[in-house]
């Protein structure tokens, strides 16, 4: 894993996948601020309070969830093209393995293991939850 902690804002639905003999999952959504590459691990899908007015927008999101998942990025794709890593702020799909995907959904964030705590790089609630908000290209 990078010294930054990696990050990526889910925009859409958990498919399956067919690409591994395991069972996988296809999400997309928009990497944060340090690069995702095959091979790296998400600890923590991240759920935030929708908000409800426009002055919400201004306060730090408030996290509702915090559940644990163990899941492996074994392909990307972006600009219609296979990848070997995912750079900071790109969209793409990321297939991923493990345990824990059924705690993952459109507008949740994935957190690698040093997003956990603070500092490492780490983004705030707010960064990622505008992320998650943005609509993804791929």
């Amino acid at each position: 894993m990078n010294d930054t902690a990696a990050e990526f804002a889910v925009v859409g639905d958990v498919e399956d996948s067919r690409l591994f003999d395991e069972a996988s999952w296809t999400v997309s959504g928009r990497c944060g601020n340090s690069p995702i590459r095959v091979g790296d691990r998400f600890d923590f899908a991240v759920r935030f309070k929708e908000p409800e007015s426009l002055a919400d927008f201004e306060n730090d999101p408030v996290e509702i969830a915090r559940d644990p998942v163990s899941l492996t990025v074994r392909h990307i794709r972006a600009y219609e093209r296979d990848r070997e890593f995912l750079d900071r702020g790109m969209t793409g799909s990321l297939v991923l393995t493990g345990a824990g995907a059924d705690k993952v959904s459109a507008g949740c964030a994935l957190l690698a293991p040093s997003s956990s705590s603070a500092g490492n790089g780490a983004r705030s609630q707010r960064e990622i939850t505008e992320t998650a908000r943005s609509p993804a290209v791929t």
